[in-house]
């Protein structure tokens, strides 16, 4: 039966929290071994058809043996993880898979953002065509100046988990906002707390995740309730609880946790930025923004606490287009479907 190895610059911890769980668990169904590269603390483990090898890509390099020797080689980006499995597409001569999901830009502030632009600037041409196949979660994201085999396949969303749950609800006399995603700087956190400075009679906020900004915002912000990061198979409930998700990230392509939010009924606040708005129709269906703009997000927020009607109409209509456009499985089978193809087509050129 056949081999892979999967590649990605999380932990193993965000790959079982994230959307990797799901494409991870179907590959299982199709490869009798599936070799994991993660990033994190130096460790190996092995968990019934799912070897895991975590570490940086010196320890990876060390991980690698004769007998790794994999069907296929799936990449999640072209920077480190792409190096690491273009290297090793060229030593063990299998066709390569990139399914790409993020912009991979940087806040210029600092030297490590510059450092890792300068890396990605020579990386991604060179990645990319090495690739038997990529497949971008936007049209906003695809790299047009490189001739290369891609197609595009969104995000989807568990529909029977993420839905409405009117058990979990609770009446506040508050709108209760909730921002989900790990605490950096592109996650665009800073905006929204200018936002709601001073309307705590009329709204609350929730942040959901982890991350290297988490104790100076907990210091600055001492009217948001932080609680850190949770497991994916909690978020459903904890949406519920809440009335609006904001996303203020200014770099993200797809992201994951609007589909989630949509699903559940809930109206989004997002920017108006790469692949967001490929799901979000504002005023339908969500509300978009300019990045880092504070005024217009506060303007945004005040609407919604006045009209609930509005709130009522965008949950509504965001969650018929999850169900008609989104759904999960759909979207796994057509990324199986085309790393499958990419395996048959690298064979067939033999």
């Amino acid at each position: 039966m056949k081999k892979l190895i999967y590649i990605s610059l999380s932990s193993e911890n965000v790959i079982k929290n994230s959307f990797h769980a799901d494409i991870i668990e179907m590959l299982k169904n199709d490869f009798s071994e599936v070799i994991i590269f993660c990033w994190g603390k130096k460790y190996s483990k092995k968990e019934n058809n799912l070897i895991i090898h975590s570490g940086n890509i010196i320890d990876w390099f060390k991980y690698v043996t004769k007998n790794n020797r994999p069907d296929l080689i799936y990449i999640n980006d072209y920077f480190l993880g792409g190096l690491f499995g273009t290297i090793l597409k060229k030593r063990m001569q299998v066709p390569l898979f990139l399914r790409c999901g993020s912009p991979w830009r940087y806040n210029f502030k600092s030297l490590s953002a510059i450092s890792k632009t300068v890396l990605i600037h020579f990386l991604k041409p060179f990645v990319i065509r090495n690739c038997n196949k990529v497949v971008y979660n936007s049209k906003s994201i695809v790299c047009k100046n490189i001739k290369h085999d891609y197609e595009i396949i969104y995000n989807g969303v568990d529909t029977d988990i993420f839905k409405p749950m009117p058990e979990v609800q609770t009446k506040s006399n508050k709108l209760r906002l909730i921002s989900i995603g790990n605490l950096n700087k592109e996650k665009g956190l800073e905006y929204l707390f200018k936002a709601i400075n001073g309307l705590e009679d009329k709204v609350s906020l929730t942040v959901v995740g982890d991350g290297p900004l988490l104790q100076e915002f907990k210091r600055k912000n001492k009217n948001v309730e932080f609680i850190g990061r949770i497991e994916h198979k909690d978020l459903p409930k904890i949406i519920n609880q809440h009335d609006v998700l904001v996303h203020p990230s200014y770099v993200e392509s797809f992201p994951n946790v609007i589909l989630e939010a949509m699903a559940c009924g809930k109206p989004v606040i997002a920017c108006n930025i790469y692949g967001i708005p490929e799901m979000i129709t504002s005023p339908n269906n969500g509300l978009l923004i300019s990045p880092k703009n504070s005024n217009q997000l506060t303007k945004v927020i005040i609407k919604l606490v006045e009209d609930h009607k509005i709130r009522e109409k965008i949950g509504i209509e965001g969650q018929k287009m999850i169900l008609t456009n989104f759904k999960m499985t759909t979207k796994l089978e057509k990324n199986i479907q085309s790393i499958i193809s990419s395996i048959s087509k690298a064979q067939f050129k033999k």
